[in-house]
């Protein structure tokens, strides 16, 4: 029985104990408070009201932007405002057409009004601007029945016949293909690259302390970033390719695919290989921590629009927004890559000063085996 006892109040068993708890206190204290972030601020996303006629379309321009439950922002004309959508500045545009009131009298044509959306988005996004596509709809039938055709003093048939007129034309600029793998893909993809890299970090951080007094701390430092690059080369391609198995998709948006994802997975290896070093045995928390708010910040589930001030400032600095951002972009549509590209760049670059720095600062070899 001694022997029992001896175990379960060891360091090895009180540490068991103890990484468990702080695991899931670590991860509910911090995706819950992100996930709770939803429904409330989906109204922090941005739509635009685009009126292009100047009689009754005013009117109900007018009454739409007074419904619409989210933040509105104002264009000029429909082309500065497509290129807002494509770049996921906004996430719907409603454009009432300059001949809506002409084809509304017109008893043979209908009159349209046109949504455009971009599904190369978060799920959130696009379930969010369906339904607020369904309660326009609605909306605009109840006031073209309540004002327009009440004040014809028209029957209930021609009422109806009048309503049907109305007709609400959604088109994607960009269209996200069926199955979840696909809704999902961009998340998973980059996440792999977190994980994986986290778990490397670790074993990166123990081969550079015990090579250091052996060969240099300036060759183990080399070493190591030479690790890191042919890691990141090849880590990534193991999950492109059981992607690539269930999705086809061409050689150039695959080669950009991967670029990103070394890209990655440089600047999280980099970080979380100077938290492992630095921290020693505890920087698997830290880790952890800092993996968890990535999956919430990245903007893979949550639009960074409807994200708490926290997760939404973590994002500038998360490998994984910008490599969701730029996976969205290419496996379903956009054009903004340079800047996301340049982001992961500038991560890689400013956590590479303070790397060298840290690694290659002389300390004691007692310091290290402190850690």
């Amino acid at each position: 029985m001694k022997g029992i006892q001896h175990f379960v109040f060891s360091k090895i068993g009180i540490s068991i104990i103890l990484v468990a708890f702080v695991y899931q206190l670590i991860m509910m204290g911090i995706l819950l408070p992100g996930y709770a972030a939803v429904p409330n601020n989906l109204d922090q996303l941005q739509v635009t009201v685009l009126n292009e006629d100047p009689k009754q379309g005013k009117e109900i321009a007018q009454q739409l932007k007074k419904a619409l439950p989210y933040e509105q922002m104002s264009f000029s004309n429909i082309k500065q405002a497509k290129k807002a959508l494509k770049e996921r500045e906004i996430q719907l545009i409603i454009e009432i057409p300059k001949n809506f009131t002409t084809q509304l009298q017109d008893s043979k044509k209908r009159a349209n009004i046109q949504f455009y959306t971009n599904e190369a988005n978060a799920p959130l996004v696009k379930e969010a601007m369906q339904q607020t596509t369904h309660q326009v709809e609605n909306t605009l039938k109840q006031q073209v029945r309540s004002k327009q055709l009440q004040a014809m003093k028209q029957s209930k048939e021609e009422i109806t016949q009048f309503e049907n007129k109305l007709a609400v034309k959604v088109t994607p600029i960009y269209t996200m293909r069926e199955g979840m793998q696909n809704q999902l893909g961009p998340l998973f993809l980059v996440l792999a690259n977190i994980v994986s890299s986290m778990v490397v970090s670790m074993l990166l951080a123990k081969g550079f302390k015990a090579l250091q007094f052996k060969i240099g701390r300036l060759q183990s430092f080399m070493g190591m970033q030479i690790v890191i690059v042919l890691a990141a080369i090849i880590a990534p391609l193991a999950g492109m390719f059981i992607f690539t198995i269930l999705e086809q998709y061409d050689i150039t948006t695959l080669f950009e695919v991967w670029f990103t994802h070394i890209l990655v997975f440089t600047a999280s290896l980099e970080i979380f290989t100077i938290s492992s070093f630095v921290i020693g045995r505890f920087a698997l928390f830290a880790n952890l921590a800092f993996m968890f708010t990535q999956i919430i910040a990245g903007g893979g589930i949550i639009p960074r629009e409807a994200m708490y001030g926290y997760y939404r400032l973590m994002s500038n600095i998360s490998p994984m927004y910008y490599g969701i951002q730029v996976d969205y972009t290419l496996l379903v549509g956009g054009t903004e890559l340079a800047s996301y590209w340049y982001g992961l760049l500038a991560i890689i670059i400013v956590v590479g000063i303070i790397s060298t720095f840290i690694f290659c600062t002389p300390r004691s070899k007692k310091t290290q085996e402190a850690k």
